[in-house]
């Protein structure tokens, strides 16, 4: 069982993408051009092909899915922060919380 956990380990690692210097992506990512230090762990392809956002945390399905330049966010659940494209500093926790927000 150890043995199956640790290949288990192995694979997942070996699936993640790290994009530019410091990001951890466990997704299909969209961005061409990605910020620093952010983490996604995502099952669907986000955040927007032009995120220059650093330190955001995005999980869950197509969360800060429009997330361009935004700094600093948290975004956790279904579709949070999913209309998010310039919005720092914000903390949305749940499906659909901060759905509609986009500059604040």
């Amino acid at each position: 069982m150890k043995r199956l956990l640790t290949l288990a380990a192995v694979a997942l690692l070996c699936s993640a993408t790290l994009h530019a210097q410091t990001n951890l992506v466990l997704s299909a990512p969209n961005s061409t051009t990605p910020g620093n230090y952010n983490v996604i762990i995502n099952p669907l392809p986000g955040p927007s092909l032009t995120m220059t956002g650093s330190q955001n945390v995005l999980t869950g399905s197509q969360a800060g899915y429009s997330n361009q330049t935004g700094d600093w966010n948290t975004m956790s659940g279904y579709v949070s922060g999913y209309f998010n494209t310039t919005g720092g500093y914000n903390t949305f926790t749940g499906g659909a919380s901060g759905y509609n927000n986009r500059t604040g």
